[in-house]
């Protein structure tokens, strides 16, 4: 079992890599919205992982949340 993360940048981050976040999904989920496709169920994530895109890809902190928390979160950014 492969247990090494995917990680990806939001679609509002720059080429100049400032000031962005990565995440990735845990729990076997592979889309962005953190739908596992082609195996006729979706899951969603248990866990999110997020560090700062300057550290990455070295072994630079992360932190990790559940899904629920990070669900808020993004909601409670996306008003402004």
């Amino acid at each position: 079992m492969n247990t090494e993360l995917a990680w990806f940048k939001s679609s509002y981050s720059n080429n100049q890599g400032e000031a962005c976040l990565e995440v990735a999904y845990a729990s076997g989920t592979s889309g962005r919205d953190g739908v596992t496709r082609g195996t006729g169920a979706s899951v969603a994530p248990r866990t999110v992982h997020v560090r700062d895109s300057k550290t990455a890809p070295s072994a630079g902190p992360s932190f990790r949340v559940g899904a629920e928390a990070w669900t808020s979160f993004t909601r409670f950014a996306a008003r402004g």
